[in-house]
């Protein structure tokens, strides 16, 4: 009885539905396991990716720096006297 309901309610594939579905996964796979793999390919060693690294922090610190002082002066020139 309860075989006779699952049937029912999903029908065999056929062998078109089958190959068709076949095709579909053997599309999808390969996109999916080239948005997931990750590239490595933007650094050519450790010692550039060290040297982007420092680069990039100097530039953030000078510009912390430089928004640290704006601050300060805008502190002092808001305080109330």
């Amino acid at each position: 009885m309860n075989q006779n309901k699952l049937q029912k309610a999903r029908p065999a594939l056929g062998w078109m539905e089958r190959a068709f579905l076949f095709y579909r996964i053997a599309l999808v796979l390969p996109v999916i396991a080239a948005v997931l793999i990750p590239l490595a390919f933007a650094v050519e060693d450790m010692w550039t990716a060290d040297r982007i690294i420092k680069d990039v922090y100097s530039k953030i610190a000078a510009i912390s720096t430089a928004l640290a002082g704006l601050m300060s002066a805008v502190a002092i020139n808001g305080a109330p006297k």
